[in-house]
């Protein structure tokens, strides 16, 4: 018996394989010719993308929309890279959805796989995940509160026994509206166009949401808007933080109106237990802390945020044999 469970996220696709763990973890990218056939998914597709007229280079999920076709080609390309369909033996799929993804591209979703040769397919949505994939009881008789944050995505979900008493989500505090205000720092500030995965790349090594005495300092390079001549700007941490922190403070607010809904007899739990939060975007520094001292309640953060959702794929993979 084959094993996978699959994390389709908008800004990365992973691959976990029992007893193997997680062996892709790459751009949820991929790389068309002229007739729509995939040539190359991941930092492949990412390598390919502006080296030719012929070759478009697309993202199955932007903006909360699902390119469905594209989503379906880049699946399709991964289960044959890795070989998850084999002769005379059966594949078992987990694989973890974001909200942008409705019943109906499920069900395309899924029998899509199925044609493929899956045997068994399991969904479910990335918050419940993130929650596995945390290392919390869910079944305990008492509150736990999840938070993800990822890059086209955010929920935040109350838990116990078994069950969501209560979720929000929302799609405008996430990793995109951070490089959007970036982004638009630079060309209203700065006069530049600068390239998204130029902005994903700075957050990702430079984002923070907190003033520093020491803060580091980058070249960000882009297209100089009047003269179209490529020209260097340095940014430094802290004009970082002032672009993102009242992104921060809006999470933040919306974050204590979801804890200001909780029922009264779950409150004690959160005031103990606190919000587990994970998701690439919680990663910007200082994120959890505000989120902490705005919505009056203990953050913690998982081991790694951006795998969170890959980690609990992985154990519940190890379930499905017992």
């Amino acid at each position: 018996m084959i094993r996978a469970g699959i994390d389709i996220g908008a800004h990365s696709l992973r691959l976990v394989i029992e007893k193997e763990g997680l062996v892709f973890d790459e751009p949820a990218l991929g790389a068309f010719n002229a007739k729509d056939e995939i040539l190359a998914i991941g930092n492949q597709a990412l390598d390919l993308k502006g080296k030719s007229p012929d070759v478009m280079v697309k993202a199955p999920i932007q903006d909360g929309q699902v390119d469905f076709p594209v989503l379906e080609a880049i699946l399709n390309e991964l289960c044959f890279e890795f070989r998850l369909f084999r002769f005379f033996q059966k594949t078992q799929i987990i694989v973890s959805y974001p909200t942008s993804l409705d019943e109906n591209l499920i069900d395309r979703l899924k029998d899509s796989l199925m044609g493929l040769g899956a045997f068994e397919i399991y969904f479910d949505q990335e918050i419940w995940m993130a929650a596995i994939g945390s290392g919390l009881d869910l079944f305990l008789p008492v509150a736990s509160c999840v938070l993800t944050v990822g890059y086209s995505n955010c929920d935040i979900a109350l838990f116990c026994n078994g069950k969501i008493e209560q979720r929000w989500s929302s799609r405008v505090y996430n990793g995109a509206q951070a490089t959007e205000r970036i982004q638009d720092w630079f060309l209203y500030q700065e006069n530049m166009e600068v390239a998204p995965a130029t902005i994903d790349q700075l957050i990702r090594n430079f984002g923070t949401v907190r003033i520093s005495n020491t803060p580091k300092a980058t070249l960000v390079r882009g297209i100089d808007v009047s003269t179209q001549v490529v020209r260097e700007r340095m940014i430094h941490q802290n004009e970082i933080a002032a672009i993102l922190a009242p992104l921060a403070r809006d999470l933040s607010a919306w974050v204590m109106s979801f804890l200001e809904e909780v029922p009264d007899h779950y409150r004690l739990d959160l005031a103990q237990r606190g919000i587990v939060a994970s998701g690439g975007t919680m990663k910007i520094e200082g994120l959890a802390q505000t989120i902490e001292n705005i919505a009056d309640c203990p953050v913690y953060l998982t081991d790694r945020p951006d795998r969170t959702v890959a980690k609990g794929l992985e154990l519940l993979l190890a379930t499905l044999h017992q």
